[in-house]
């Protein structure tokens, strides 16, 4: 067999290989340039409590705009996607465990609807260094209801997302529009 063809065939291969990945790079980081882009686009509007203690900022794309609920200290409703936010403040002045004051009343919330499933264990993590206790659950087929217990201070702010998951399931967006929590 002739070097020259060997040499030449595999200078090919590598041309060839050479071509396919700057292709594929190229193509990530378009996709990344123009997924940033289109988000750059889109406003935000920021959302204050009642109260002036902490604001959400929220993508207009996803609709929601304040309702006045006078059990919440700021009720979001978005009217694209049929999904709320609804943000009210406890008091943990006498609370001794707040496991179970957030256990009791998860099951009590729960046994006001009908046709819930997939309901979780309360879960614990940290959001901006503030102590978080998480449950969620099913609500007929479509509602998929997200509960989130924030303490700052001696109070807990308790952040509920109910989304329906039929018009549009903006559920991937909560970490998004949890971490744009700012307490004033």
């Amino acid at each position: 067999m002739d070097t020259t063809t060997f040499k030449s065939k595999a200078s090919k291969k590598f041309i060839v290989s050479f071509v396919v990945i700057a292709l594929v790079i190229l193509s990530i980081i378009l996709f990344f340039v123009f997924r940033n882009f289109e988000k750059k686009n889109d406003a935000i509007t920021t959302f204050t409590s009642n109260d002036s203690s902490f604001s959400l900022s929220i993508y207009d794309s996803l609709g929601f705009s304040e309702h006045n609920d006078n059990d919440y200290v700021l009720a979001l409703k978005s009217e694209n996607s049929n999904a709320g936010i609804y943000v009210s403040k406890v008091s943990t002045n006498n609370v001794r465990d707040f496991r179970k004051y957030i256990e009791a009343d998860k099951n009590d919330y729960i046994s006001k609807f009908s046709n819930i499933s997939q309901v979780s264990e309360i879960s614990e993590y940290t959001l901006q260094s503030l102590p978080v206790y998480n449950y969620h659950f099913n609500y007929r087929e479509s509602m998929y209801v997200d509960v989130y217990w924030i303490l700052k201070d001696s109070e807990f702010y308790v952040i509920d997302f109910s989304i329906d998951k039929n018009t549009e399931d903006l559920s991937y967006r909560i970490g998004e529009i949890l971490n744009s929590l700012k307490f004033i």
